[in-house]
C-alpha cells in the first residue's frame, strides 16, 4: 500500500507540471495563448483543496485500498480528458 501511495503522489505531481516547461510548444501546435496551458497548474492547485475534504472523508469510510483505487481511476481519466 505504501507503493501504491507513493505512485499516486508521484504521478499526481508528473499530472500538475506536465505541460508547464513546453507551453509555448504546446500552444503553438494547438494554436492557443500559452496562458490556457499553464492555467491547467493553476486549476489543480485550486481545487487541490475542496477535494482534499473528499478524500479525508473516502480515507476515513472507505479505507485507504478504495480511496487509492478511485484517485487512480479519476487520475488516468483527467490524463486521458486533458
Amino acid at each position: 500500500m505504501v507503493a501504491a501511495f507513493s505512485l499516486s503522489l508521484a504521478s499526481c505531481g508528473v499530472m500538475q507540471n506536465g505541460f508547464s516547461p513546453v507551453a509555448k510548444i504546446i500552444s503553438k501546435i494547438y494554436d492557443c495563448p500559452a496562458i490556457l496551458v499553464q492555467l491547467q497548474s493553476l486549476i489543480f492547485i485550486v481545487l487541490y483543496i475542496p477535494v482534499n475534504f473528499v478524500v479525508i472523508y473516502l480515507l476515513k469510510n472507505k479505507g485507504l485500498r478504495f480511496t487509492l483505487v478511485t484517485g487512480a481511476l479519476f487520475m488516468i481519466t483527467g490524463a486521458w480528458l486533458r
